[in-house]
């Protein structure tokens, strides 16, 4: 056997195999490795996704958000309801008002109003804050006894307009 081995034929064969197998096995780890190393890539891509579709998510939230607030503000900017809650308040003085008179109600009726639209126009002028209308509607549904009206109010008869003035207590503007 040790004939066969000193063989420079068999020594180059056996050299060639040792080789082959050496770069087999070095291979094969090679191949291990990248194969941990691609699952770490792949685990790193989606948590990665993850975390995009998640901030993707959270901007769109925003986005609607802030849609949202840009309506809302030019809701604010508008202020239709102002004017509604002006002639309500208007019409809420009238009322008490023309409570205390009664003769002539048509004529009293529009005069009240203009003279309320007027002093209304005078008040408000100028005004840009938000609390204080805020602060008039709660007054105003605070005293709903200004707006009734009885028999024994509407016999009083008062002499003019500029003379009946609301008490103190039932003032919108406290």
């Amino acid at each position: 056997m040790l004939e066969i081995l000193s063989n420079p034929f068999v020594i180059g064969i056996l050299s060639f195999i040792a080789g082959a197998l050496f770069v087999y096995i070095k291979s094969f780890i090679k191949q291990r490795e990248l194969k941990n190393e691609i699952k770490s890539l792949k685990n790193n891509i989606v948590t990665t996704m993850d975390e995009h579709r998640v901030n993707v998510e959270k901007i769109k939230a925003l986005e609607e958000q802030v849609n949202n607030q840009k309506v809302t503000i030019q809701i604010l900017k508008e202020k239709p309801f102002q004017r509604d809650l002006r002639e309500l308040r208007q019409y809420a003085e009238a009322c008490a008002m023309m409570t205390k008179k009664a003769p002539g109600f048509a004529q009293a009726w529009q005069n009240c109003l203009e003279e309320i639209a007027k002093k209304e126009e005078d008040e408000s002028w100028g005004r840009i804050i938000f609390t204080k209308p805020v602060q008039k509607v709660i007054n105003f549904f605070k005293r709903p006894t200004a707006l009734v009206e009885t028999k024994e109010v509407s016999d009083i008869a008062a002499a003019e307009c500029d003379v009946c003035k609301l008490p103190e207590e039932q003032r919108i503007d406290k």
